[in-house]
C-alpha cells in the first residue's frame, strides 16, 4: 500500500492524513505532526530554502514510513509494505 503525504502550510496534519487514508481514526502521531510543521514554519520564515525544505521533508517522509512498518496502522497491514513518495 503506498503511504501519500502532503506538506505545507494549507496541508492537513500528517495525523489526518494517515487516519483518512487507512480508515484509521485512533492513528496519532504528534511529533511526526510537529515536525512537519516545524520544516514549514522555518521554510516560509526563510531560514531554509525549497531545496532544504524538500530534503527535510523527505528524511521526514522515511522516518515515518519506517515507524508505520515497525508499528502498523491496521493488524492486517502487518506484511504489507508502506512505500514513500
Amino acid at each position: 500500500m503506498k503511504l501519500e503525504l502532503r506538506f505545507g502550510a494549507m496541508a492537513e496534519s500528517v495525523s489526518e492524513q494517515v487516519q483518512r487514508q487507512y480508515n484509521e481514526p485512533t492513528v496519532d502521531l504528534p511529533e511526526f505532526d510537529k515536525d512537519a510543521e516545524a520544516i514549514t514554519r522555518v521554510y516560509v520564515r526563510g531560514i531554509i530554502t525549497d531545496a532544504e525544505a524538500g530534503k527535510a521533508r523527505q528524511r521526514l517522509m522515511k522516518k515515518i514510513t519506517r515507524y508505520l512498518n515497525a508499528h502498523p496502522v491496521r493488524p492486517e497491514a502487518t506484511n504489507e509494505n508502506f512505500d514513500s513518495m
